[in-house]
């Protein structure tokens, strides 16, 4: 799935970043970036949610799966 790519300005939407939240317990705001990452994790368990699989794996670009891990 196509990430929320943040560094381009906040998509339209319904989402519930609370700055004030993040500061308190970042002790700054996030970046777009983050925003960027929180809102594609929304995006792929709202995917999850409207589908019929029974179960979601969510993982990010830089993972590093060692090869024979889905060996049958």
């Amino acid at each position: 799935m196509p990430a929320v790519d943040g560094r381009h300005g906040m998509p339209e939407g319904d989402y519930d970043y609370d700055e004030a939240a993040a500061i308190i317990r970042h002790d700054r705001p996030l970046n777009t970036g983050e925003i960027g990452c929180y809102l594609s994790h929304i995006k792929a368990l709202r995917m999850f949610l409207a589908g019929e699989a029974a179960y979601a794996v969510v993982l990010e670009d830089d993972i590093d799966i060692p090869s024979g891990t889905f060996a049958n």
